[in-house]
């Protein structure tokens, strides 16, 4: 009656039965994305850095996972912790009047990149699990690269001449992203 679901489809389906999202985020997983986080980096707004979260007494972080816990639950991550500071950085050798002469950082609380690094690290651990990637899709992949696509196209190429076949290729390249919109009165 109804022509069969896709197997992408059927993968995302199952992905997502599988996937038990009232998990409550453990001290270990905390732990880890504390242990983690670079040492020397410029904190956000709120001037916590990564040094301060990795010495943080056991009861601190307990309070802490149990905000992470309440934000993740909720699916709401609260307002202070998304106040950013963005600074301008000068790209070398251009013109400083220039606004394309600046690159932007931003400085993001320290607290919420580990919550994102967490939550990172659960869709990650999710969609490789269930085989929700293609076993050739190297981008957005734990302990996968450009060299492991690189690899694998030298070896289809390798494998077509073998049999004495063609192998194309179509590389894209994105040099700028600009947005551009007009405000009209």
């Amino acid at each position: 009656m109804y022509p069969p679901i896709p197997p992408s489809i059927r993968t995302i389906n199952r992905s997502i039965e599988n996937y038990h999202h009232d998990n409550a985020i453990t001290i270990t997983e905390l732990n880890n994305a504390i242990r983690i986080s670079k040492n020397n980096k410029t904190p956000g707004i709120d001037s916590i850095s990564n040094e301060c979260l990795k010495n943080l007494p056991d009861t601190a972080k307990h309070k802490l996972l149990q905000i992470f816990n309440k934000s993740y639950n909720i699916g709401i991550i609260p307002n202070d912790w998304m106040t950013a500071i963005i600074l301008p950085i000068p790209k070398s050798g251009k013109d400083l009047t220039k606004i394309n002469s600046y690159r932007p950082i931003t400085l993001l609380k320290t607290t919420l990149k580990i919550l994102e690094r967490i939550i990172t690290n659960r869709l990650n651990w999710n969609l490789s699990n269930n085989n929700f990637f293609h076993l050739d899709q190297s981008i957005y992949r734990l302990q996968k690269s450009t060299i492991h696509a690189l690899d694998k196209l030298i070896t289809d190429i390798r494998q077509g001449y073998q049999k004495n076949k063609l192998t194309l290729a179509i590389f894209l390249t994105y040099r700028k992203h600009t947005i551009r919109y007009q405000r009209s009165n």
